[in-house]
């Protein structure tokens, strides 16, 4: 399984200066408001009655306002205030990262993109917009363009632990591994609790074949975070490797207990309890497996060997059936 790429979409408000007029008392006060939704938006609805704010302190305050309604699951309204950000302040870069960070937050990355594009032209220094649009390009399988933005973003710094570890997946994904390793390296030294970045670094070693060096950057990132299913899966699968079925259900145990549908730690503990010989644990997280994805075909095809190995022949040939269905290459050519 690819490892997991965390893409953060920031929505950024730049620090104003040191509070010096009227109006930076008042956009200071909405900077710094606490409390509730209703709280911060009537603090900052306040800050925008004052006659001596800037253009550029008035798409700020709409920008926190904007933040707040997004933090408090109105998708809507917050739209509503980036829009205004841009209206009053075409020249305002960060108010079109934001609207793009939002457009990809409802699903619609191909307007991300636009807007991300706006904000790189107002500004092509700022790193952070660079590795916002690559997580979108990435989002819309374009790897060559995610991996040209994020390596710009490197470029421009401060130096980012998660810019090194993306790039890092995509250098895995090319097959540089070498690459791919160098980068988490990087990504673990800025930030050497980067718990995803142990995870990769440890699927990158596995592609070398080296499981030792997998096994210790698993167990790192397990100890920065004890229940992340992700590092917990892949210790399990590789505790299966070397026939340690038993440490291998106790790990993907509590990956599922942090992620309950979870199918590829179904997948791993079902193939642990075929190998202890216990079927009907392993069918029931094959079943379980199939429900969560039931278009995978080789899931089909393990559950037919269960069934096999429990003497059902018909409920096996119709598994069978339905994953040469869902993927024609996998039947078996018969000779003529």
């Amino acid at each position: 399984m690819r490892p997991l790429a965390l893409f953060t979409l920031a929505f950024l408000i730049p620090s104003a200066a040191m509070a010096q007029t009227a109006g930076d008392v008042v956009y200071k006060r909405c900077e710094d408001a606490k409390g509730s939704l209703d709280q911060i938006v009537a603090t900052c609805a306040d800050s925008l009655k004052e006659k001596t704010l800037t253009v550029r302190a008035r798409a700020r305050i709409h920008a926190i306002r904007g933040n707040a309604y997004r933090n408090g699951g109105d998708l809507r309204k917050a739209m509503s205030e980036y829009d205004e950000s841009v209206r009053i302040d075409p020249k305002y870069s960060f108010g079109y990262n934001n609207r793009g960070a939002m457009w990809n937050a409802v699903g619609e990355p191909r307007k991300a993109l636009v807007e991300f594009g706006k904000a790189i032209h107002l500004d092509p220094t700022n790193a952070v917009f660079f590795r916002n649009r690559s997580g979108t390009w990435e989002r819309l399988g374009d790897g060559n363009k995610a991996m040209a933005d994020l390596s710009e973003a490197i470029r421009l710094g401060p130096p980012a632990s998660d810019a090194y570890q993306n790039r890092a997946v995509m250098w895995s994904a090319r097959g540089y591994f070498e690459r791919a390793i160098a980068d988490n390296d990087e990504a673990i030294r800025i930030d050497p609790r980067n718990h995803q970045a142990f995870n990769n670094r440890g699927a990158v070693w596995l592609k070398r074949g080296d499981g030792a060096k997998a096994m210790a950057d698993f167990d790192a990132a397990i100890k920065i975070w004890p229940e992340f299913p992700m590092a917990l899966m892949n210790r399990g699968n590789e505790w299966n490797r070397t026939g340690k079925y038993d440490r291998a259900i106790a790990d993907f145990d509590l990956a599922l207990r942090g992620a309950p549908e979870f199918p590829d730690a179904l997948h791993g503990r079902a193939v642990a309890w075929v190998n202890k010989g216990e079927l009907d644990k392993a069918l029931a997280d094959f079943n379980e497996a199939i429900r969560l994805r039931p278009n995978d075909a080789m899931e089909y095809l393990f559950r037919a060997e269960v069934w096999r190995g429990k003497g059902n022949s018909e409920r096996e040939e119709v598994d069978k059936a339905q994953a040469y269905r869902l993927d024609p290459k996998l039947k078996p050519v018969r000779a003529k």
